[in-house]
């Protein structure tokens, strides 16, 4: 990045005052949540507003959660709602990015799964919104350089909701080898996880994300990704073919 003439600036979210300095003469701030969970994501949250306060930040950008809400099952909603609380109480004009589940780490996974002959998700038929990152980052670049999306959400997710089953055909139509979706159990999930050297809390931690695929959570598609960059997100298929050409 110094490279390019970006300049860098260091700031701990657990130190506020490493943010001041840090965000000083910044107009409009992007947060990228930390992989903290519970109360110290809530307290970097707190500590980065708060800064951005300071430093008169005129503009706030924030990632979240497609499908956010308190009934949600997903083990950081508590967090993330208090977070987007934050943000939106803060007194500034604030923008929030709503991101689907990943797609890059599926498409990552594809030799793996192939090997399984499925993918080993607690899901049954619910359906996500899988998202490339790359498009994500396409559309949050758009809002965090344009003007106009001040006290916004945005929904960062696909124009398609694709169940398991769904990815599995695909990823048998691509690689022509037998795929085929196996629901896994509560149970099986978390033993899988943690015999593939995870951590148990972060094993059910995902169990829990999971569950909100299954209840549907996810499973809401968007145009906004379209309507902020002018193209359309990769779908799952394509992303496959293109991995594979790589």
């Amino acid at each position: 990045m110094t490279e390019k003439g970006i300049k860098v600036r260091c700031g701990d979210a657990d130190k506020p005052e490493t943010l001041v300095t840090a965000l000083e003469g910044a107009t409009r701030v992007l947060i990228i949540p930390s992989k903290a969970f519970g109360a110290k994501r809530c307290q970097q949250y707190e500590n980065i507003v708060g800064a951005a306060k300071k430093c008169g930040v005129k503009h706030l950008i924030t990632f979240s959660l497609t499908g956010l809400s308190v009934e949600l099952k997903f083990d950081i909603t508590p967090a993330l709602t208090f977070m987007e609380s934050v943000v939106r109480t803060s007194g500034m004009p604030w923008t929030i990015l709503r991101n689907g589940m990943y797609m890059d780490e599926i498409v990552a996974w594809v030799p793996d799964i192939v090997k399984m002959g499925t993918i080993p998700y607690p899901t049954a038929e619910g359906k996500s919104t899988y998202v490339m990152k790359d498009d994500i980052a396409r559309a949050a670049a758009q809002v965090a350089a344009g003007e106009g999306h001040e006290n916004k959400v945005y929904n960062l997710c696909n124009c398609e909701a694709y169940s398991t089953g769904d990815l599995c055909r695909t990823i048998a139509e691509v690689t022509g080898k037998k795929v085929e979706f196996k629901n896994a159990s509560d149970e099986d999930y978390i033993k899988a996880g943690i015999a593939s050297g995870d951590p148990e809390p972060l094993v059910r931690a995902l169990l829990t994300m999971y569950w909100s695929v299954r209840d549907g959570a996810f499973g809401k598609p968007s145009s906004d990704i379209e309507s902020l960059t002018g193209k359309k997100p990769i779908s799952f298929k394509e992303a496959l073919v293109s991995s594979k050409t790589e």
